[in-house]
């Protein structure tokens, strides 16, 4: 597994409005020989990681500019006039070795079924909203930013009015080999807007709160759902927990003392990845000499934010709030196919989502360190 900075041929980072970045992105490929040249022109030596992701997703999915048709299951990346057709939705094409380093039952996805509408699980109207829906070939997690570059009739339509209401509309994925999207999605909120003269539409869109579709209310143009939003379901630790838990070594392995992963605190298995990630990070950078960063949603809600609080301090709700957060930041970061980004959003329990992205960021780390060891064993620089 290695960190390389790409950026798609054909892209003119000047020729870019000034209100969308044209930092280079940056892509993790697990078991991979395979090198993606920077284009030099666009970026500094250092790069800030908004996206860990395989190349079996990246058009249509991770370039700076883009557009998705979903209608006919393809998606469609365009580039300053030039564009770029991917079919490959789950890493058919993608380079040999690049697969996840854990198996999900992907059956376990919940799809959207127009003829079986659902009733709300959770009481009271103000957990109940009607949102234009776009499906798209991509899992949106709350906290993280979306460039969307809007040029299909439907939906400038769609988010015309978008912005003209409250400028929120719903991401679902979309699954082109079933011909359907997911029942859950994020809700997104626009924060940039930008028309073009040729009527096209400039986004940025932030991720808010994730949803349940429970019927159509509109499907022409453009779908419109009512949807239920709905949480993590609550774990908080009291504040002698979170400091006594901050407090314990890690071992080796990342774990703390002897308890099994089943058992241990939301406060340990956020430490495990936070370790974890740095890990992959420095090694990633020794190994292929780049200077890589984590982004500003990881970082700003990582445990290290409430390290050198005094329990006193510790706030445990809103502890539980940036646990949650944080393991959402590292989701939107890591290398998964979409299907398995998916099972992330719909779990409803944040520490098997941060056990989840435990367990790929410490094999990563193994694979990592015996490259290193090769390399330095060479005298390789």
């Amino acid at each position: 597994m290695f960190l390389s900075p790409w950026i798609p041929s054909g892209l003119n980072c000047k020729a870019l409005s000034p209100k969308f970045s044209a930092t280079s992105q940056t892509n993790l490929f697990p078991r991979s020989s395979r090198y993606l040249a920077p284009l030099d022109s666009c970026g500094p030596a250092e790069f800030t990681v908004s996206r860990l992701c395989s190349s079996r997703t990246r058009l249509g999915t991770f370039a700076v500019l883009r557009r998705v048709d979903t209608s006919c299951s393809r998606s469609v990346c365009s580039l300053e006039g030039e564009s770029a057709d991917s079919g490959d939705f789950e890493g058919k094409n993608s380079p040999e070795g690049a697969e996840s380093f854990f198996d999900v039952d992907t059956t376990a996805i919940e799809y959207f079924t127009p003829i079986e509408s659902a009733e709300p699980t959770l009481a009271g109207p103000e957990n109940l909203a009607e949102l234009p829906l776009f499906p798209l070939p991509l899992v949106l997690s709350p906290g993280q930013p979306i460039p969307l570059h809007i040029f299909e009739m439907r939906y400038r339509q769609m988010f015309q009015r978008i912005r003209d209401g409250d400028g929120r509309f719903g991401i679902v994925m979309f699954d082109k080999d079933r011909n359907a999207h997911a029942t859950i999605g994020t809700m997104a909120e626009i924060t940039v807007y930008e028309p073009l003269p040729d009527g096209r539409i400039m986004t940025s869109s932030t991720g808010r709160q994730r949803f349940r579709v429970l019927k159509y209310t509109k499907e022409s143009p453009y779908l419109v759902g009512l949807v239920e939003y709905f949480d993590d379901e609550s774990r908080v630790e009291s504040a002698e927990q979170i400091a006594a838990a901050l407090k314990e070594p890690l071992t080796q392995s990342g774990t703390s003392g002897d308890n099994g992963d089943a058992e241990q605190s939301l406060t340990t298995l956020e430490r495990r990845v936070w370790t974890a990630l740095g890990d992959v990070l420095r090694l990633s950078n020794k190994l292929y000499n780049r200077v890589v960063v984590l982004s500003k949603q990881v970082v700003e809600n990582s445990p290290e934010t409430v390290l050198n609080v005094p329990e006193n301090l510790i706030d445990p709700e809103q502890n539980f709030h940036r646990q949650k957060m944080f393991s959402f930041a590292v989701s939107s970061i890591l290398d998964m196919p979409v299907r398995q980004q998916q099972l992330l959003l719909q779990t409803r329990d944040t520490a098997k989502r941060l056990l989840k992205q435990a367990q790929l960021l410490e094999g990563a780390r193994q694979y990592l360190a015996a490259q290193v060891t090769i390399k330095n064993a060479l005298g390789e620089t």
